[in-house]
């Protein structure tokens, strides 16, 4: 697992939009906020850590 990019959920919703796929915006969050609530993702994140982007390439802050 890797932390994921600040705004993914903006990002996702995009492509979501953009590929027609049938996920409700409220169910995408809900996905989001379970993985960045559990305690495993938590112990991840750090500043300056390479956060993920959809793509799954690095992004380095």
């Amino acid at each position: 697992m890797k932390p994921m990019k600040i705004g993914i959920q903006q990002d996702m919703w995009q492509e979501v939009k953009e590929k027609g796929l049938p996920i409700a915006r409220r169910r995408l969050r809900a996905c989001l906020g379970s993985i960045g609530h559990h305690a495993d993702y938590r112990t991840l994140i750090q500043l300056g850590a390479f956060r993920s982007r959809v793509s799954h390439r690095p992004i380095k802050f």
